[in-house]
């Protein structure tokens, strides 16, 4: 499961991403998605995958610094 926020033209090859993917099937009204990135390491950050109803997809996240793009980041989730 590929889970990229990049436009498909900046995503991996024959990946459709996932907010592409549940707007093409009717799963929320508006494109919108929102993240809190937080430094403060013993409280982590928060990824939330949100469109109007409950949260979909919650979790903590981490920077992963060994992104093999330049142009692109990462996150690691747990």
């Amino acid at each position: 499961w590929y889970p990229g926020l990049a436009f498909p033209a900046m995503g991996i090859e024959d990946t459709i991403p996932i907010f592409d993917n549940l707007w093409s099937h009717g799963a929320f009204s508006e494109p919108v998605f929102a993240f809190y990135l937080n430094t403060n390491k013993p409280e982590g950050s928060v990824v939330m995958l949100w469109w109007g109803g409950p949260p979909v997809l919650q979790g903590r996240a981490q920077l992963d610094t060994s992104v093999p793009k330049l142009d692109h980041w990462q996150i690691s989730m747990n």
